[in-house]
């Protein structure tokens, strides 16, 4: 029961911001990759690191928590990219319905302002 709750948040969750969700499958280097990533990220995010309550004590990384917590941002920010990657090529080939998630949206806005910004930059200034 708590894998199904925790695999139905996640397709929410997915669906979401990148308009994707996990396979019905559990095989899958990709899918076990990402998944595993979440997992470490959501249960990072939720520990108590000793330097949060000791500022001064940062230096130290008392339990490693600071190094585990670079690795798991490497792995998440890889699988990202990956994400990212999928849905500039959807869109180069006119499949994905990029308005329908949250990194389609954003990639939108970030278009709209870069042809802004060069609208603006040819435009002569007239004050």
């Amino acid at each position: 029961m708590k894998r199904w709750f925790r695999d139905v948040t996640l397709n929410m969750i997915l669906r979401i911001v990148v308009g994707k969700r996990i396979p019905n499958s559990y095989e899958g280097d990709e899918t076990m990759k990402w998944k595993k990533s979440l997992h470490d990220l959501f249960e990072l995010t939720g520990e108590l690191v000793v330097s949060d309550a000791l500022p001064y004590l940062r230096w130290l990384d008392v339990g490693g928590d600071k190094t585990i917590m670079k690795k798991v941002a490497r792995e998440f920010d890889q699988v990202v990219e990956e994400w990212l990657r999928e849905l500039k090529e959807k869109r180069a080939k006119n499949e994905a319905n990029s308005e329908e998630d949250f990194m389609g949206v954003m990639l939108s806005i970030l278009r709209d302002a870069r042809s802004m910004m060069s609208i603006s930059s040819t435009k002569p200034n007239l004050s």
